[in-house]
């Protein structure tokens, strides 16, 4: 863990954190103190686990992302990359359960609707698979990640070549006219 997450955190620090944030006054009886200070830290930690996701410092992100989601469950991003981190680590129970809550807390999560589906396929449950994917291309019906993984499904797992096919072109084309995405 690094130390910046073992120390206490003042106003002042939370305020560096957001560019723009006063210190919170102090509370009085009559007035509830603001969130905002404490909004502004777990955005900050939450770009800080992303960083070190991108680094590939897995151990501390997680550190991380468990953190904000005890301190925030309703939000549905950390839940997400707490999954990724399971998935990428082989602790597939674990990344259904974040992803399951992730999707919980945001049903246009399409991120974690894709991941349900690799992951409910990787454990061979093909017809929960395909209803992940189905839920995250009804959200966008040209995500990328989907629309390859569905073909994936339907040519290798679930024999409907027709329909993988036609992924497989709608995929191929939006990899086409994308200078990130590449059809190998």
């Amino acid at each position: 863990p690094s130390a910046s997450r073992t120390q206490p955190r003042t106003s002042a620090d939370r305020s560096r954190a957001a560019p723009g944030a006063k210190a919170p006054a102090k509370p009085t009886a009559s007035a509830p103190r603001s969130t905002a200070p404490v909004v502004a830290d777990i955005k900050t930690r939450y770009q800080e686990a992303l960083e070190q996701l991108r680094k590939g410092q897995l151990a501390d992100a997680e550190d991380t992302l468990e953190q904000i989601v005890k301190e925030a469950p309703d939000l549905s991003g950390p839940k997400t990359n707490l999954g990724i981190i399971y998935a990428k680590t082989n602790r597939r129970d674990d990344a259904l359960s974040a992803f399951s809550k992730a999707a919980a807390a945001n049903p246009r999560n399409i991120v974690a609707h894709n991941w349900l589906g690799t992951i409910y396929r990787e454990n061979k449950d093909y017809p929960r698979a395909e209803a992940a994917y189905l839920k995250a291309l009804a959200i966008d019906d040209d995500y990328p990640p989907t629309l390859l993984n569905l073909a994936i499904l339907y040519d290798e797992h679930l024999p409907q070549p027709a329909k993988a096919l036609d992924y497989y072109k709608k995929y191929k084309r939006k990899a086409d006219n994308s200078e990130t995405l590449k059809l190998n």
